[in-house]
C-alpha cells in the first residue's frame, strides 16, 4: 500500500514541496533524504513498481532521455550520467574507467542508501538507454553489491540477465571498441538545445524558429552521415527533442509551419543537390530522403518540378 503526500511528510518530517522545489532546504534536509528511501522500502516499492515505472520513463519523450541519447558514443552519454547524479545524489560515487579491454561504468552506494535499496533502478535505466543509443543487441556484463534484486525477474527479461551479485560495488561493463564506437546521428547543436531545455529547470522556452532550424538541420545531416530513415518519422523527431507529438505541432504552427511542411520543403531542395552533385542512383536518392519506394519519390519530383527526376538529371 503507498502513502499520500501528507502520510510521506508526517513519516520523514519532510516538506515535500520545498524539498523539490528550494535548493537551500534540499541541502539543510540532506540528512533526512535516507528516510525517503527507507519509506520505500517499506512500501516495498522496489519489488513492485520500480522497474516497470522505470521502463515507462525510458519509453517516454522527455528532455533528459532526448539529451542522453544525442551523445557521441556511450562513453559520453555515461559521462553526463555521471554529471547529472553527482548533482542528485552527492553522497554516491559515480564514474567510468577503462578495464581491460572494457569500459566500466561504476555504481558506489552510501551505506545508509545501501541499508535500505540497491542499485537495480540506476542500472536498469543506464542498460536501457544504452540500448537505445547503440540501436544493437548489445553484450554487456552487470555487477551489483546487493545479493539479489528485488525485481529480478522484470531486470533480466528486460535489460540483461548477465548478472553477478555480491560484488564490492556495483558496475556495468561494455566492450571499449563498441562504447568508443561513433554515433552518426549525434549532432552538436541538438546537444546545446537539449542542455538548455533539461538544465535550466528541466524546460526553458526557445524561440520556435531555432527548433525549426534545428529540425532541419538535424535531417540533413543524418541524410549526409548515415541512413537512418527515423528522421522522417515525427515521433523520432519529437522524442528526439524532449517533446510529445502534439507539442511538437504546436511549436511548429507558431511559426506559421508543419512537420509535413517541413519535411517536403526538405526533400525538394536536398533532392536537386543529391541529382545534381552526387552519383548516388535514384533508388538510392529515394532511400535517402526517406521514400518507402521510388515511385513515390517519382510523384513528388513531379509536383515539386512538373519534370520526373531522371529527366531532370539528363538536363542538368
Amino acid at each position: 500500500m503507498g502513502y499520500t503526500r501528507t502520510q510521506i511528510s508526517q513519516e520523514t518530517s519532510l516538506n515535500l514541496a520545498r524539498l523539490f522545489n528550494d535548493d537551500s532546504y534540499y541541502k539543510a534536509k540532506s540528512d533526512d533524504i535516507y528516510k525517503l528511501v527507507e519509506l520505500l522500502h517499506k512500501t516495498r516499492y522496489h519489488e513492485t513498481d520500480e522497474l516497470p515505472e522505470t521502463l515507462s520513463l525510458v519509453q517516454r519523450a522527455t528532455s533528459f532521455n532526448a539529451y542522453l541519447l544525442n551523445s557521441k558514443n556511450a562513453v559520453d552519454m555515461l559521462s553526463k550520467i555521471i554529471t547529472f547524479n553527482k548533482a542528485c545524489s552527492p553522497d554516491n560515487e559515480y564514474g567510468w574507467y577503462e578495464h581491460d579491454e572494457r569500459i566500466e561504468f561504476f555504481i558506489k552506494q552510501h551505506p545508509v542508501e545501501q541499508r535500505y535499496s540497491t542499485s537495480q533502478g540506476m542500472t536498469f535505466y543506464i542498460v536501457l538507454m544504452l540500448r537505445q543509443l547503440l540501436n544493437q543487441s548489445l553484450r554487456l556484463e552487470v555487477g551489483a553489491a546487493s545479493q539479489t534484486y528485488p525485481d529480478l525477474i522484470t531486470f533480466c527479461e528486460h535489460a540483461t540477465p548477465n548478472i553477478t551479485f555480491d560484488q564490492s560495488y556495483s558496475f556495468i561493463r561494455i566492450d571499449k571498441h563498441t562504447a568508443m564506437s561513433p554515433i552518426a546521428t549525434y549532432n552538436q547543436h541538438v546537444t546545446h538545445y537539449l542542455e538548455n531545455q533539461f538544465f535550466s529547470n528541466f524546460y526553458i522556452e526557445e524561440p520556435e524558429t531555432d527548433l525549426k532550424t534545428l529540425i532541419i538541420a538535424d535531417i540533413k545531416n543524418a541524410v549526409e552521415n548515415s541512413d537512418d530513415n527515423r528522421f522522417f518519422n515525427v515521433d523520432f523527431v519529437a522524442a528526439r527533442f524532449g517533446l510529445s507529438r502534439s507539442t511538437l505541432y504546436r511549436k511548429l504552427q507558431a511559426v506559421d509551419t508543419s512537420f509535413t511542411q517541413l519535411i517536403d520543403t526538405f526533400r525538394k531542395e536536398e533532392s536537386i543537390k543529391l541529382l545534381s552533385d552526387s552519383f548516388l542512383t535514384l533508388e538510392e536518392i529515394s532511400e535517402k530522403l526517406g521514400y518507402s519506394n521510388i515511385s513515390a519519390f517519382n510523384r513528388a519530383f513531379r509536383r515539386w518540378h512538373a519534370i520526373s527526376p531522371a529527366k531532370y538529371r539528363q538536363q542538368s
